[in-house]
């Protein structure tokens, strides 16, 4: 009786995968099934099989620097190496995370060598821990950049973003500057509206579809990102130290520090030293109608009107840098035949994983899968 290794078997059941791979690209719906197996088996960590380098090509990665209006924006193009016009992303990232981050990069390429041009971009904003208007108009230039490019089909560009990025994304889709060329944005935890965000962050508290209130603790990241963005309202950097340490919880005041405030900061204050959940609504209304009207020029929620991209969300249940709930109030405010929502319990904030039993991450690979081949379907 002839006995197999086990490294003979491994290598007879690649060859086995490769074969399989070969017969489905001959099949138009099994070249999409072999895309979306090979871009998943890519991404998520520890996957037992991973053959996409067996049976693609490497693409083509540059470092290039974007002039836009909000300065220089640094980048990493990675496109197929063919000198074929192909579909493009725009890939946008959460706070901190840059455009080098090892999952990132993995995900780019897994994209690129089934055919896709991924602009993967550092926002100033964004990487250096804040949300403001800048990103928008960042990511509107982008978007014009990737799509002047030679090599890519101007018909199917759109963007690929990160939290609080795909918030960012999909306000900057609604620009009637490249409103009508925006064919889809990718969502993983987007935020809907950034008032709702600060409620869940600062009141430990989300509300469910049904008006029922949960328990929701807010990662550290998420409310220094937030008190940042919101503080850049505030002129006076020593009022802005002060409501910093306030709202973080750092350190209190003293009543000479206090006292020093000026009418708007003392709103902010007293916004940010509440340990009241129903008087949240309350001191938001009291504070300055600039500030407000900042938080909602860069929220979906009052940005979506004339949007015409498709939107794919992806929520994590378990997330505690942005509830699911926002990505689940995304998806009812917008036509059913325009949006597409899948939710997943263990990306650990867009980072997939596969530490689960064996049943419950076989489930969120197949969930995870199904949210990709329908993005796939839409663009390739």
């Amino acid at each position: 009786m002839v006995i197999l290794t086990r490294k003979f078997q491994l290598f007879f059941l690649l060859f086995l995968l490769i074969l399989l791979v070969g017969f489905l690209t001959f099949i138009p719906s099994g070249r999409l099934i072999v895309k979306t197996t090979l871009i998943v088996s890519e991404v998520i960590p520890n996957f037992p099989i991973k053959i996409q380098r067996f049976v693609t090509s490497s693409p083509i990665i540059e470092e290039r620097v974007v002039e836009t209006s909000i300065g220089k924006v640094k980048a990493d193009l990675y496109r197929p190496n063919d000198g074929k016009k192909h579909p493009a992303t725009v890939l946008t990232l959460g706070i901190v995370v840059t455009r080098k981050d090892s999952q990132l990069v993995k995900f780019a390429q897994a994209l690129s060598r089934e055919g896709f041009v991924v602009l993967a971009a550092d926002l100033p904003d964004l990487t250096s821990g804040v949300v403001l208007n800048a990103s928008i108009e960042g990511s509107v230039e982008l978007f014009e950049y990737l799509s002047a490019q030679d090599f890519v089909d101007t018909k199917r560009v759109g963007f690929t973003a990160f939290c609080a990025g795909g918030s960012i994304a999909i306000v900057a889709s609604e620009d009637p500057r490249i409103r009508d060329q925006v064919l889809y944005i990718n969502t993983l935890s987007p935020y809907f509206s950034l008032k709702e965000l600060f409620r869940a962050a600062f009141t430990g508290q989300i509300i469910e579809k049904n008006g029922q209130t949960k328990k929701w603790q807010a990662e550290p990241q998420t409310k220094e990102a937030m008190v940042n963005g919101s503080l850049s309202y505030y002129q006076d950097e020593g009022e802005r130290a002060i409501l910093k340490a306030v709202a973080l919880r750092e350190k209190q005041p003293t009543n000479e520090e206090i006292a020093s405030l000026s009418d708007e900061a003392m709103e902010a204050y007293n916004f940010y030293a509440n340990n009241e959940p129903q008087r949240f609504d309350q001191l938001w209304e009291k504070l300055p109608q600039g500030a407000k009207e900042l938080a909602a020029s860069i929220s979906p929620e009052t940005k979506i009107k004339d949007l015409k991209a498709k939107v794919f969300i992806l929520s994590d249940l378990e997330d505690r840098f942005i509830p699911h709930t926002e990505g689940k109030k995304l998806a009812k405010a917008l036509p059913e035949n325009q949006v597409i929502y899948q939710e997943i319990d263990s990306l650990e904030h867009v980072r997939p994983s596969v530490r689960l039993s064996r049943l419950a991450a076989s489930k969120q690979v197949i969930n995870l899968y199904i949210y990709l081949y329908k993005i796939l379907k839409q663009i390739s």
